[in-house]
């Protein structure tokens, strides 16, 4: 479980640094979705690199 909670700080860290750089391409109702979708996309490059 430990491991899922740094991956989505990880995540949550990359989307909201470019929130910060960017603000213009990105609105406030967009952080959340973007979020949870880098999340899923580590969690599984993170299992499959665990395949091999």
């Amino acid at each position: 479980m430990g491991e899922f909670i740094r991956l989505f700080i990880i995540a949550a860290g990359i989307i909201l640094l470019f929130y910060y750089f960017d603000r213009d391409k990105m609105s406030k109702k967009e952080i959340i979705p973007s979020i949870l979708v880098l999340f899923v996309l580590i969690v599984l490059v993170n299992y499959i690199k665990d395949l091999l």
